[in-house]
């Protein structure tokens, strides 16, 4: 294995599911390679979903049967962002002049205004409390 978990990568492009009944595995390019960390490695699958179908009071369940095999590594942008798949020929080790900063939590800018953020810090200083400083259900 080239990569282990941990390591921070540059990633060029990303695998994604394509299909319903006909499943496979294609690979997206990003529009500008990301900074990421190595978080696991996933085996997926190319291949078919048979059956489902219904005669009155029989049931025929659904079952897979896979094509193709896929070795793929989970990569991480951001701290709560979800894992996605990349090939190993599309990722590189990160070299410490590429990192700019470490991953971090992603969130654009708060969903609040200021004037709604002033009022309610002054809303929750009136919220009753217990002994710890704690906020207690009801009033006392």
């Amino acid at each position: 294995m080239k990569y282990s978990i941990g390591d921070y990568v540059i990633v060029s492009s990303k695998m994604n599911r394509v299909g319903l009944t006909h499943i496979k595995w294609v690979c997206f390019k990003l529009t500008k390679p990301q900074f990421g960390q190595v978080i696991g490695l996933a085996t997926r699958y190319d291949g078919n979903i048979k059956g489902g179908y219904s005669y009155g009071f029989e049931f025929d369940p659904n079952y897979f049967i896979p094509t193709q095999t896929h070795l793929f590594w989970q990569v991480k942008f951001g701290l709560l962002n979800k894992p996605i798949y990349v090939r190993e020929e599309d990722i590189r080790l990160a070299t410490i002049d590429e990192v700019e900063e470490l991953p971090k939590l992603y969130m654009s800018r708060c969903p609040y205004s200021d004037k709604d953020r002033k009022y309610l810090s002054e809303d929750s200083k009136n919220w009753p409390r217990d002994s710890k400083g704690k906020w207690t259900k009801g009033s006392k």
